[in-house]
């Protein structure tokens, strides 16, 4: 702990001297008050997904942001011309924090929990002032809470009204029997293991719910603990857990892809032909995320019929 704080305090040393800015308070998600710039010109963002979004959907590009083994995933959706990489994400490298002498540091907090160790917050709070806010609540609680640390409730006002607009439009679009029809979403990650969501849970569950599916398998639906989001960890020996009549999965390799796999090939919902590959669009609280999936869903459900049938 020692050598980080003398290696940041020296980083701190060699930063650009400070341009004089507004300043007021923000009261992050663990209650921290902190003198923030009034409009922050040189922001960092610690999280792609959880910050990054946020703030680039608000109108803000930040200086830096953290990548995802090199990549900035964040590039397909977003012009990211204008950030430089810091470091991968859990793993952010100070001193290229420090060159980008930022006037706002915004790391995350998971479900109350902070997303840095104390060590890394001093170490941070050492460069710029440095904030956590909540990324794990429902999109309207995570993004009103970005639009006050970046002062633009204006901008939140539009995005929650096209949100409104779209949620409805998709809903009168959907022939489905809520009550017979069950979906499942599954997520297959780099290893080939399986798992799954809370219903409800992230951008991609709250547009489930909110347009009135409510047939989950019980693995989805079982009691969790408070601020859990997803399930342990299983083989593909255990997907016919997962199965419903409609299914949505995800798959982060070439190696992984369940398609090649015969057990999740003899699944009800892939038999049918209802299983729909969602991808990195899914990810992230905001109101682009529910966007991309409220636009995947019309897609998938208006281009053949669906049915409540399949899956016993």
């Amino acid at each position: 702990m020692k050598r980080l704080l003398a290696t940041v305090a020296a980083l701190a040393a060699l930063a650009l001297p400070a341009v004089a800015q507004e300043m007021r308070t923000y009261t992050d998600a663990l209650g921290r008050e902190v003198e923030i710039p009034v409009d922050p010109q040189r922001v960092v963002v610690l999280n792609d997904s959880n910050g990054g979004a946020q703030t680039l959907e608000l109108g803000i590009t930040p200086v830096g942001m953290t990548t995802r083994s090199g990549v900035f995933e964040l590039g397909s959706r977003y012009d990211l011309s204008g950030t430089t990489p810091i470091g991968d994400y859990g793993a952010p490298d100070l001193e290229a924090i420090a060159a980008l002498n930022p006037d706002l540091i915004v790391g995350y907090t998971a479900s109350g929990e902070a997303g840095q160790s104390p060590g890394e917050i001093s170490a941070f709070e050492a460069l710029a002032p440095f904030v956590m806010p909540e990324t794990f609540a429902p999109v309207h609680e995570v993004m009103a809470d970005f639009a006050a640390l970046y002062g633009r409730e204006e901008m939140l006002a539009e995005l929650r009204s096209r949100d409104a607009e779209r949620l409805a439009e998709v809903r009168a679009l959907l022939d489905v029997d809520f009550d017979d029809l069950s979906v499942s979403v599954v997520q297959i990650n780099s290893e080939g293991l399986v798992n799954t969501f809370r219903a409800g849970f992230f951008a991609f569950g709250e547009v489930l719910t909110e347009l009135g599916f409510r047939n989950f398998p019980e693995n989805q639906t079982d009691s969790f603990a408070e601020g859990e989001c997803c399930t342990p960890d299983v083989s593909m020996e255990r997907i016919q857990d997962f199965d419903a009549d409609v299914l949505f999965y995800v798959h982060y390799t070439p190696d992984t892809d369940p398609m090649n796999d015969p057990l999740f090939r003899s699944l009800n919902a892939v038999q049918a032909g209802q299983a729909f590959e969602w991808d990195d669009d899914w990810w992230g609280n905001t109101y682009g995320t529910r966007m991309n999936v409220l636009d995947d869903l019309a897609a998938w459900f208006t281009e053949t019929p669906i049915r409540a049938d399949v899956h016993p």
